[in-house]
């Protein structure tokens, strides 16, 4: 017998009722998946899975090659409760989304309140930190302007210092001229004692004028004192007073004139004697009138 007829019996076998242990496992298989897809309802059904997965050999082809069988289709019942569960977990979903969109629309509220406030807050800071530059720029200028008080205050001291150099200077120099000053005093009055010991006041000799005229006060005088004490006796008893030799630096009368004669009593005669010891004969009779 030959190798061919060998096969064409053996392929017969197959088909005639004979199947192999793989091809009965699969039958096996898809009868207990059918089975349990109609007793379970929550069960998926995925008809491409091992256990539906037929292998037969092809007339044309050596049986050690092998081909997956197309499962069959499922059945009416078992495909209408997918469905019925794919829906019922997709209005599950949904729900689930719906109540989600609920809880965002409070969210974005909140997002857009907190927008406005995080733009308020950059507003705010915007304005803060202006004014703070502007603070800066405040405290800068003030600071300069203490340096320039610091400044001032140290020229002021060094001033103050000069000035009270100068001050101890000038005291100093005060109390050198009021010793010149007392001196001074003490020279003048000095000095005007010694001027007056050469005045001689007479009082009591009336005015003698020519009209509108002005008096000679040196003549008046001169006349009032030859009549009074020259040509007197009892005062020059010796003859020894001559008026003629009395030499006047200057005559006139002292006061106020309106005055005078409001009272009834004539002006004084001030007169300054040049020639000393005249003037010390004629004192004896400085108070000759009363």
């Amino acid at each position: 017998m030959s190798t061919n007829d060998k096969n064409k019996k053996t392929n017969g076998a197959n088909e005639g009722g004979g199947k192999s242990k793989s091809e009965q496992n699969c039958q096996s298989n898809q009868s207990s998946s059918q089975n349990s897809s109609e007793c379970s309802a929550s069960a998926h059904i995925n008809p491409y899975t091992d256990a539906h997965c037929m292998f037969y050999h092809h007339p044309g082809v050596p049986p050690t090659f092998k081909q997956p069988v197309p499962p069959p289709f499922p059945t009416y019942q078992a495909y209408d409760m997918s469905i019925y569960e794919l829906f019922k977990e997709m209005n599950v979903r949904l729900k689930a989304i719906e109540t989600n969109v609920s809880k965002i629309t409070p969210i974005e509220r909140d997002l857009t309140y907190l927008r406005a406030q995080m733009s308020e807050i950059r507003e705010e800071s915007k304005s803060t930190s202006k004014r703070i530059y502007d603070i800066e720029t405040f405290c800068s200028t003030f600071s300069d302007i203490t340096d320039d008080i610091f400044n001032s205050r140290k020229c002021i001291e060094d001033e103050l210092s000069s000035v009270k150099q100068h001050n101890s200077w000038l005291e100093n120099q005060i109390h050198i001229l009021t010793k010149q000053k007392y001196s001074l005093h003490k020279q003048c009055l000095g000095n005007q004692t010694r001027h007056m010991e050469k005045n001689l006041i007479v009082f009591g000799i009336e005015e003698a004028r020519n009209g509108n005229s002005r008096e000679n006060t040196e003549q008046t005088l001169r006349a009032a004192l030859t009549e009074h004490l020259q040509e007197n006796r009892n005062i020059n008893t010796n003859n020894v007073i001559d008026i003629r030799a009395l030499t006047f630096s200057r005559v006139y009368r002292v006061g106020n004139p309106a005055k005078a004669a409001q009272s009834n009593r004539p002006a004084r005669l001030l007169c300054n004697l040049k020639n000393w010891q005249t003037e010390t004969q004629s004192q004896k009779s400085r108070y000759f009138t009363q």
